[in-house]
């Protein structure tokens, strides 16, 4: 009797077993996956290519977020972060953004991208969803996520430059007469009102020297 009964509790455990199994699978692979495409270009083609940028992703509080939650891009490159799994129905909002290079010449790009992601339960109990991608300006809705990046030459750090090299706004450092020291524009100024002044000395001691001219006595 009591194997009877033994035998009647394991065969209504396996029927209970069979018929959740797929439903426990079911839940556990029911999931909403996206993967958000991200871009770094370079139109001026003068950025050194051993440079690299990176991309970091941010989400609201225990929203799931891809791993590792940063990428690390080429200039002129487009890549994807890791897939991002939902298992809940919801509107998820993430920032994308760019860090700021430790190289004082590139000039990376600040706008931040804003992606909304819904997810939804349908009647089968399965997720589905979707995502928007939105960079701040008035019906901005791009496909993926694009940011430009500039460098800047090593002339252009401190201003303006003449074709000498030297910064033509300042009149500071205008090149120098070797003999006086002054600035050249001043000092032929003054040697052309020199040798005027000579010339002046010259005539008017000329005049004075010239042997007067006696009057004829017969």
């Amino acid at each position: 009797m009591k194997i009877r009964m033994l035998r009647t509790g394991w065969s209504i455990a396996l029927v209970l077993a069979v018929l959740l199994c797929p439903v426990l699978v079911k839940a556990e692979g029911n999931s909403y996956c996206v993967s958000i495409p991200v871009s770094v270009s370079n139109p001026k083609n003068n950025i050194p290519k051993d440079n690299s940028f990176t991309i970091v992703i941010e989400g609201p509080p225990h929203a799931p977020l891809p791993d590792p939650a940063q990428l690390i891009v080429d200039v002129n490159d487009t890549t994807q972060f890791n897939t991002i799994e939902f298992t809940e129905p919801g509107t998820y909002r993430y920032v994308i953004k760019q860090e700021a290079s430790d190289n004082a010449r590139l000039i990376t790009d600040t706008k931040q991208y804003v992606v909304l992601v819904t997810v939804i339960r349908e009647d089968s109990g399965e997720l589905q969803g979707g995502f928007t991608i939105q960079d701040g300006t008035e019906d901005g809705k791009p496909d993926y996520v694009s940011f430009v990046n500039d460098y800047r030459r090593a002339n252009s750090d401190s201003g303006s430059h003449s074709k000498n090299g030297k910064d033509s706004d300042d009149p500071s450092k205008d090149e120098k007469s070797p003999g006086t020291g002054e600035p050249l524009p001043i000092a032929f100024g003054g040697l052309l009102l020199s040798g005027v002044l000579f010339l002046v000395f010259l005539i008017v001691r000329k005049i004075r020297t010239k042997p007067e001219v006696q009057p004829y006595v017969s």
